[in-house]
């Protein structure tokens, strides 16, 4: 998903965080998983918008390292929200 795209989708990470929604104030739960969840999906916006602002400026290996950051992220948002959902796979654990 490109940073557009997740800002349209979730907001910007900016706008999350001065209107107080940190990712551990966004899950009220005692439910690890999903805490782990809402703070992978907002470590996933974050880096997004970090990589964009890097590759504006021309900072090819930040924004590369940030990228594979978002990526690991994505995955683990996916494996959780099918943790959550109870669609595990065998490969998630």
């Amino acid at each position: 998903m490109s940073p557009d795209a997740a800002r349209s989708q979730h907001g910007d990470v900016a706008t999350l965080t001065s209107q107080g929604k940190s990712p551990l104030s966004m899950s009220q739960t005692n439910d690890p998983r999903i805490k782990q969840h809402d703070v992978a999906a907002y470590i996933e916006r974050l880096t997004g918008d970090l990589r964009a602002m890097s590759r504006s400026v021309d900072l090819d290996s930040l924004a590369y390292f940030l990228e594979m950051a978002r990526l690991e992220a994505s995955l683990q948002v996916e494996r959780l929200g099918r943790s959550i959902d109870g669609r595990a796979t065998m490969s998630d654990f």
